[in-house]
């Protein structure tokens, strides 16, 4: 199934967040994981790739005003949309991974990356939804905000479950990382998928018997390059990820 697709049932009430809700932090972390590219040799050839990219979209548009990225985008001088394979991101078919959450108000919310957001270079607060509830059985989320809940929601509904202590979950992309820690640190199972009520409920399973509890990190092995971290706040959270990501 193509990545990015919401794989639960939903209740969605489209408006905006309450003005009085201050997410500066959020957003501040989740561009970062944006901007944030892998290793030398990756960086050089995601470089490459929005190179060869850009001559050919650009041989194929006659008048620069009709020139579209690979996103759909206008091609605006100083402001391309190409690939950018960050932590959180987009890829060659314009498809974004990556998402980031905080615990809000009750231990039933959390305000999370809307769906689809991972393309877009800073976001802002418009990218961001709050889920009000999640129900794992029934495969449920009720949500508001100006776009969908990630299609992760689920993951970081059971992160929030396992204990009250967790304010903040990180769901990356990175195939170096993936492929260095599968299994080397608590992995899930080959055969789930991502986004779904298996993949909350082998969180749960790593929670109680893997450490996941100290480590808190885990490989999807049945997501390839997805991997997620949590801790007590956003920056513990962020400084995790990169702690695993430059060794």
């Amino acid at each position: 199934m193509k990545e990015g697709v919401i794989k639960f049932s939903y209740d969605w009430k489209k408006k905006p967040l309450p003005a009085s809700l201050d997410i500066g932090e959020l957003v501040k972390y989740r561009n970062k994981l944006r901007d944030c590219t892998g290793g030398i040799k990756e960086t050089k050839r995601q470089m490459e790739h929005g190179f060869s990219l850009t001559k050919k979209i650009l041989s194929q548009s006659p008048q620069r005003s009709q020139r579209r990225d690979f996103l759909g985008l206008e091609i605006k001088k100083g402001n391309s949309e190409l690939p950018v394979y960050g932590l959180i991101g987009a890829d060659e078919n314009g498809v974004g991974y990556g998402n980031i959450s905080v615990r809000y108000k009750s231990s039933g919310q959390f305000i999370i990356s809307a769906s689809d957001t991972g393309k877009i270079k800073r976001a802002g607060k418009y990218h961001f939804t709050v889920v009000n509830s999640v129900d794992i059985k029934k495969n449920f989320v009720s949500c508001a905000g100006m776009k969908v809940a990630s299609s992760e929601s689920m993951t970081h509904d059971i992160i929030y479950n396992l204990s009250s202590g967790i304010k903040c979950v990180i769901h990356v992309h990175n195939l170096r990382l993936w492929k260095k820690f599968l299994n080397k640190v608590p992995t899930t199972s080959k055969t789930i998928s991502y986004g779904t009520t298996e993949m909350a409920n082998d969180i749960r399973r790593l929670w109680v018997k893997s450490g996941l509890k100290e480590k808190r990190i885990l490989v999807m092995a049945g997501h390839e390059g997805g991997l997620v971290v949590f801790g007590e706040s956003i920056e513990e959270a962020y400084s995790l990820i990169m702690e695993y990501f430059n060794e």
